[in-house]
């Protein structure tokens, strides 16, 4: 679990970069273990921000 967060921490730089390149947002987080990972180009402070936004999801991160 700790290699897991150091890759982590070490990968963020990059996806942040290419993120906010191709779809002018900023990752939130990055959950490794599950199949989607959602973005949007709205800024979110809580879950009820998300109300009303379309969002669009991604099933890997290699097909950003």
């Amino acid at each position: 679990m700790d290699q897991l967060e150091e890759v982590v921490k070490a990968f963020m730089p990059q996806l942040e970069k290419r993120v906010a390149e191709k779809f002018n947002a900023k990752p939130l987080a990055v959950w490794p273990y599950g199949p989607q990972v959602f973005y949007c180009n709205a800024e979110i402070k809580s879950l009820n921000d998300f109300k009303g936004l379309k969002l669009g999801l991604t099933r890997h991160l290699c097909q950003l």
